[in-house]
C-alpha cells in the first residue's frame, strides 16, 4: 500500500486546520431600548441598551451590531480603527421590524475614524434641528498621515434629517478643524488627502 496519498491528504487537512484556527469568530452585538448595558449584548434576548456600551468591545471583521428596528437610541454611535474587509465587514444595522432610530441631539448620529470595511444600513439618524444640532448624521472620517487611502465604505437605505452639517460626510477634514470625542485632531498631522478608496 503506498502511503503516499494518505500523507497528502493530511497536508491539506492540517494545512486547512491551520488557516481556520486563527480566524476570529465574528460576533453580533444586539441593542435595544428596552435593554441593559450589563446584560451580555451577543443575543436578541439579552441586548446592552445604550450606545456607549460599544465602546467597551473592539469589533473586528465580520461584527454586527444590530439595533432593534423602530426603537430610539440616543446619542452617537463612535468608532474608532475598526477594520472589517470585502469578504468579513463590519456592520451597524437594524433588526426586526422598522428602521432603528439614533437620536443625535445637538452632535453627531454616527462618526467613524479610521475605520475601513464598514457597512451601514438601515438606520434613520436624527438631529435637534438645524439651529440647534452642530454636528453630522453619517461622519467618516479618515486622519491618518500619508495619503492613505482606506478600503470601501457602504451606506445604504440610511436616512439622516435635522442636523446642522451634512447628512452623511466621507473624507478627510483637512479643511479645517474639527473636534473629535477624544480631544484630537481632525485632520492629517502632514495635511495629506487621505480618504477612501471606494464609497457607496
Amino acid at each position: 500500500m503506498n502511503p503516499a496519498p494518505h500523507f497528502s491528504l493530511f497536508l491539506r487537512l492540517f494545512s486547512l486546520l491551520l488557516l481556520t484556527s486563527g480566524q476570529v469568530k465574528a460576533t453580533d452585538y444586539y441593542l435595544s431600548a428596552n435593554g441593559h448595558d450589563d446584560a451580555i449584548g451577543t443575543s436578541a434576548r439579552t441586548p446592552w441598551r445604550s450606545l456607549d456600551r460599544l465602546r467597551q468591545v473592539t469589533l473586528r471583521p465580520g461584527d454586527r451590531v444590530r439595533l432593534r428596528g423602530s426603537d430610539t437610541f440616543t446619542g452617537r454611535l463612535y468608532l474608532e480603527n475598526s477594520r472589517g474587509d470585502s469578504r468579513r465587514p463590519l456592520t451597524v444595522g437594524s433588526y426586526g421590524r422598522g428602521r432603528a432610530i439614533i437620536n443625535a441631539g445637538a452632535g453627531d448620529g454616527l462618526f467613524f475614524r479610521n475605520c475601513s470595511g464598514v457597512v451601514v444600513e438601515n438606520i434613520e439618524l436624527t438631529g435637534a434641528g438645524s439651529s440647534a444640532n452642530r454636528g453630522t448624521g453619517i461622519r467618516v472620517l479618515n486622519t491618518l498621515p500619508g495619503a492613505v487611502q482606506l478600503p470601501f465604505v457602504r451606506i445604504s437605505r440610511c436616512v439622516a434629517h435635522d442636523f446642522g452639517k451634512e447628512g452623511i460626510y466621507v473624507g478627510t477634514a483637512n479643511f479645517g478643524p474639527l473636534p473629535l470625542p477624544d480631544g484630537s485632531a481632525s485632520a492629517p498631522p502632514d495635511s495629506s488627502q487621505s480618504g477612501f478608496s471606494e464609497t457607496v
